[in-house]
């Protein structure tokens, strides 16, 4: 019912294989506004999700939010993965915004991109098919024009804890030579 009542376009694709890519283009395409902000369907935000990134939102940014690894009752299992290059286990230990350095350091799902830096990329790069390494290449590709790379420790999103997926090795071949392109 809510849906309904919104403004809300939908991209759809074949189903061709794992071609995330293309579709997150796609939507970007037609998506409004100053900044896009990517989640996944295995993941929901916290009400104030969008709220705690525009704290730290800025146009020289790129910012991710944190994930909450919950289970199929939305019980929290974990907390992201990347807290450990803080040597914590708890987001709530952290500042509510922390500059971080590294494209590992940054992940697609609860990933907020200024349009400018996305369109000035010329969209991810669709080289990229099967899991892993576009995350990191965006991330990458920011550092290399001088944007600062942030997390936003309070926007929380809930991501559906599954067993882990290897980045394709296509895709860390892609990566490596698009890092040497920069």
């Amino acid at each position: 019912e809510w849906l309904d009542q919104q403004d809300i376009q939908f991209v759809t694709q074949k189903d061709e294989g794992y071609q995330l890519t293309k579709i997150l283009n796609k939507a970007a395409a037609i998506a409004k506004g100053d900044y896009l902000v990517w989640i996944m369907g295995d993941s929901y935000p916290k009400e104030d999700f969008l709220k705690e990134l525009d704290k730290i939102v800025a146009p020289n940014r790129l910012v991710n939010g944190i994930r909450i690894n919950v289970n199929d009752k939305g019980k929290e299992i974990s907390q992201d993965w990347r807290l450990r290059f803080f040597g914590v286990d708890n987001y709530q230990v952290l500042a509510p915004a922390i500059r971080v350095k590294g494209c590992n350091r940054m992940t697609l799902n609860g990933m907020c991109m200024p349009r400018l830096a996305y369109e000035k990329m010329g969209g991810i790069p669709e080289e990229f098919k099967g899991y892993g390494k576009m995350d990191w290449y965006q991330a990458a590709w920011c550092e290399s024009k001088n944007m600062e790379l942030w997390w936003a420790t309070r926007a929380i999103l809930y991501h559906l804890d599954h067993s882990e997926r290897e980045d394709s090795e296509e895709n860390n071949i892609v990566f490596e030579r698009k890092l040497a392109e920069l």
